[in-house]
């Protein structure tokens, strides 16, 4: 097996459990909370907030979107923090009502990368993301090993 096709096959695999993990927002609550510094603060109103009933087998989760202006632009997103809140859905949700007034926490420099609620990263979501790229590169490091064997 070449090299191009080892590193193919360890990009596929990332691609593949990064699609397993955007069910739950994972990488886009990582990612928006690891290069954000929500310096500022607006208002935004809730546009959805409803209960997703899991299927057989699967978590219920939530879906929330909320909308805001930075000037004449307006922006939408359903990151609601760096916490994965998918333990505590109906607590979510409660908190969370369509047509509700929130404060909307953006980063000046992005404003389309927003919170509504200031956490900082979780455990779990960093551990999520931890197995998502460590997986790839042990098949990655372990394949380069036995080539060089």
């Amino acid at each position: 097996m070449t090299f191009v096709r080892i590193v193919f096959k360890a990009l596929f695999m990332l691609l593949l459990l990064l699609a397993a993990f955007e069910s739950h927002g994972a990488p886009r609550v990582f990612w928006v909370n690891l290069i954000s510094n929500f310096d500022s603060e607006v208002r935004g109103t809730i546009e959805i907030s409803s209960f997703n009933r899991g299927a057989i087998g699967a978590p219920a989760t939530y879906s929330i979107l909320y909308s805001y202006y930075v000037g004449d632009d307006l922006f939408i997103s359903r990151v609601v923090s760096g916490h994965d809140f998918s333990q505590r859905v109906k607590e979510t949700l409660s908190k969370y009502e369509k047509g509700q007034v929130v404060v909307v926490h953006y980063d000046s420099r992005r404003p389309g990368y927003s919170v509504i609620e200031k956490t900082g990263i979780s455990f779990l979501v960093g551990l999520k993301m931890f197995f998502v790229l460590l997986t790839p590169l042990t098949y990655l490091f372990w394949n380069i090993y036995l080539r060089m064997k």
